[in-house]
């Protein structure tokens, strides 16, 4: 089988789009113009380098396998269940605060007013 540009180039838009990124969110984190994503998506240009950092940059979260066959998957990364658990941690103690900020604020107010 003959892979071609534009065979990598589709399976690059797919890949981007299935995460919900934007060239320019992919330019941006990667420190390369949108234009330089564009034609690598479109097979119509770009270096094996920028090629490579575009595999470094899906590769940092995703595993991507078989690029350059028929078989193209993208293989999520397992949820840590220590992080999930972490996060909501975090997320209770943030809403307690968010409470305790919001109770303080109107201490204040009602402080503020009396002086008025």
């Amino acid at each position: 089988m003959n892979i071609t540009l534009s065979d990598i180039g589709e399976k690059l838009i797919f890949l981007r789009t299935s995460l919900g990124l934007s060239q320019k969110n992919i330019a941006d984190a990667m420190g390369v113009s949108q234009t330089q994503i564009s034609k690598m998506e479109n097979g119509k240009g770009g270096s094996i380098d920028l090629l490579l950092q575009v595999f470094e940059f899906y590769g940092s979260t995703h595993q991507v396998k078989f690029v350059f066959t028929d078989a193209f998957e993208i293989v999520m990364p397992p949820q840590d269940p220590t992080t999930t658990l972490y996060n909501n941690i975090a997320l209770e103690k943030l809403t307690l605060l968010e409470g305790e900020i919001s109770h303080q604020f109107s201490e204040v107010k009602k402080l503020l007013r009396l002086v008025r």
